[in-house]
């Protein structure tokens, strides 16, 4: 009788430090069950050659000439006869021509990546961000801008000047946005400190000890868009 299965069981067994109860108490059988496998006195049914090749990690072919076995003791008259059954050939598949990786990636992010311009700028190009559901912040992606940082205003904020700013439309702002606003021919950017009726008070600044608390009637300066992101090209 061939008893490469149960070889294989013991030496696996034993390069994990495991003893035969362990992984009798492991695969749901008695110790001695374990000790027959190994030895070729037993030949392990399929559901047992399947456990023991989950929990030992042992390759599927190593069992698969065993899965139909019945479980008997060798040594039986009633089983002089039983021989091993003979594996099957597996057939040959015909491998389908494989997709370039790059094509199928395009593929795949076609549909939730957005090119999106930046603003006053003629020499970049617009920049790719992925927009679930066709969305960037909550925002509709097609109205989404870039913007160069014009100065160090957000410097405090660790962005340096030039970096780019991802921008989406806002209806209604809030405290601590960053916000690129235009106020008369000048484009800024900065933080919203505090906010009243008429007015907001907006910092910027190079640094915190640089910082600049400006305030700004509402009625005079358009709010262009939230900043969501800065990015700085290395």
């Amino acid at each position: 009788m061939d008893n490469r299965f149960g070889k294989q069981v013991n030496a696996a067994r034993t390069e994990k430090g495991m003893g035969a109860k362990e992984l009798a108490r492991k695969v749901g059988v008695s110790e001695q069950v374990i000790l027959d496998i190994e030895s070729g006195r037993r030949v392990a049914p399929g559901d047992v050659a399947n456990r023991l090749s989950r929990v030992l990690g042992l390759e599927e072919i190593s069992v698969s000439s065993w899965l139909d076995a019945p479980d008997v003791q060798l040594g039986d008259p009633s089983t002089s006869r039983l021989r091993a059954p003979k594996a099957k050939a597996a057939p040959v598949k015909q491998e389908a021509p494989r997709e370039d990786v790059s094509s199928l990636w395009l593929s795949a992010m076609r549909g939730v990546v957005r090119a999106v311009p930046v603003l006053d700028d003629a020499k970049a190009p617009a920049r790719d961000v992925v927009t679930p559901e066709g969305k960037i912040a909550g925002a509709p992606a097609e109205k989404a801008f870039y913007i160069r940082c014009p100065d160090d205003a957000l410097g405090f904020k660790g962005v340096p000047k030039g970096a780019f700013l991802l921008c989406v439309p806002v209806r209604e702002v809030a405290v601590g946005m960053v916000v690129v606003l235009q106020n008369g021919a000048n484009r800024q950017v900065v933080a919203i400190n505090s906010l009243t009726v008429s007015n907001m008070e907006v910092l910027s600044g190079p640094d915190m000890p640089g910082l600049v608390r400006t305030t700004l009637h509402r009625g005079a300066v358009r709010v262009l868009g939230r900043v969501v992101r800065s990015e700085l090209d290395l």
